[in-house]
């Protein structure tokens, strides 16, 4: 079932979901219109840019209970297994089920019993029911697995743009449904066994021998599946066994870009007419990249409020702004020089046809890079104008903390002080710039 989407609505100076139950759920659930709020506030976010992203995750959880409700499970009996485990573990306890307790000494009920008493709550049931193992563990299954790490990610994925929340969502999409079809049954997670780890890992190793994918790449889809049981574990006190210990595939070797050398940029990429098929949103992008080092989704993620033209010292800040950003260190301001200047000079107002489209902006790149005889290698691509810009700066033997900083790469010493200065950086960076560049950007 595709998942519909839906606008921020206004209520009562809240933004809100407001949807109709479809037909096929009237008889699962007797609301006959939806009204959830994202508690977001009309006056702090007008435009409900905050408040889009969390709208259609509502909607997400909302269709999933309605799916749920459809398919015999009992979504609202989780709510309160999770909320007993809260109350639990918020007194003090592991979260036991009755059963569970009762193979326990006798000390540990009295213990709880106490505490009960203490609170002057031996009448709510909700605190009783967390105490004394009232409702039963929920059965989640393979096949819930994405579903169930997505609802324990809401507020990071409330802060992420449209874009990274697509590729997000792909992404663990893909891991489970291979994680799946490699063990071959949808089991319990609590059923999972290091066998399962193995069928997965004897399922990555076959594509690697077969079909020539790498190492690393096995190693980060089972990284993601281990991660995601493990959040999902702790989160509903699941005791999830660790399935991937140990299993990570040796002889990977990270499959790095090659720069190009300075002379094919400045004889080749800064040739006169050389992108003039390409459009000008892309190649700008791209000239933007060479004298800034800036990553692709940073440099289409600008906007009028982080494009800085009219300053003493013309630059670009890169802020979460509407997005996360890879790292903290990503955070910083960035000096224009030369051609990057310049190509930003024609684009004051960001990259509209690529905002949030880094991947579409990299593919349109890399095939004209391809195609016009400008990658040299298969490992040059866009993204080794940023490597070039790396070698670059180490060319000019500066401190280690200010090339970091200018990479938005972890500086792995203790911080002190402020960021470096816009001038300082403006010096360094024109040491480094092209000297020519075409007229015609």
């Amino acid at each position: 079932m595709s998942i519909k989407l839906l606008t921020p609505i206004r209520r009562k100076g809240f933004w809100i979901l407001r949807r109709r139950v479809p037909a096929q759920y009237a008889g699962f659930d007797n609301r006959k219109i939806v009204r959830i709020s994202t508690h977001i506030r009309i006056a702090d976010d007008p435009k409900a840019i905050r408040a889009a992203p969390i709208v259609q995750q509502i909607n997400r959880d909302l269709e999933a209970e309605w799916l749920a409700l459809v398919a015999g499970e009992k979504p609202r009996e989780r709510q309160r297994y999770d909320q007993a485990v809260s109350i639990s573990n918020g007194l003090g306890f592991k979260y036991l089920t009755t059963p569970e307790l009762v193979t326990r000494p006798a000390e540990e009920i009295v213990r709880r019993s106490e505490v009960l008493v203490a609170r002057k709550s031996v009448d709510s049931p909700e605190e009783a029911s967390a105490l004394f193992g009232g409702e039963d563990r929920p059965v989640i299954r393979v096949s819930g697995l994405k579903a169930e790490f997505v609802s324990l990610q809401k507020a990071t994925l409330a802060q992420m743009s449209p874009g990274q929340q697509q590729k997000w969502h792909d992404q663990r999409r893909h891991v489970a449904k291979n994680f799946l079809e490699a063990i071959g049954s949808d089991k319990k997670l609590t059923d999972l066994t290091k066998a399962d780890g193995m069928a997965y890992r004897n399922w990555w190793m076959r594509r690697i021998t077969e079909d020539g994918l790498q190492i690393n790449t096995a190693n980060k889809h089972m990284g993601m599946v281990s991660r995601m049981l493990k959040r999902v574990s702790a989160a509903s006190e699941l005791d999830i066994p660790a399935i991937f210990s140990g299993l990570n595939i040796e002889g990977g070797i990270d499959d790095q870009r090659e720069p190009f050398e300075n002379e094919f940029i400045r004889d080749r990429i800064l040739a006169p007419g050389v992108f003039d098929d390409l459009n000008a949103d892309a190649r700008r992008v791209l000239f933007v990249m060479v004298e800034t080092g800036l990553r692709p989704s940073e440099i289409v993620s600008l906007t009028a409020r982080t494009i800085h033209l009219n300053h003493p010292v013309p630059h670009v800040t890169i802020v979460p702004e509407g997005r996360i950003l890879k790292t903290e260190e990503s955070r910083r301001h960035i000096p224009l020089v030369g051609v990057s200047l310049a190509a930003m000079k024609l684009q004051p107002k960001g990259f509209a046809r690529y905002h949030d489209k880094a991947s579409s902006l990299s593919g349109i790149v890399n095939k004209y890079l391809l195609n016009h005889g400008l990658r040299p290698t298969e490992k040059h691509t866009l993204y080794s104008l940023r490597h070039s810009f790396e070698d670059r700066l180490t060319g000019l033997g500066i401190a280690d903390k200010l090339q970091a900083y200018l990479m938005g790469h972890k500086y792995d010493r203790p911080k002190y002080g402020s960021p470096p200065k816009l001038d300082q950086l403006l010096e360094l960076l024109g040491k480094i710039a092209f000297a020519r560049w075409p007229a015609d950007l």
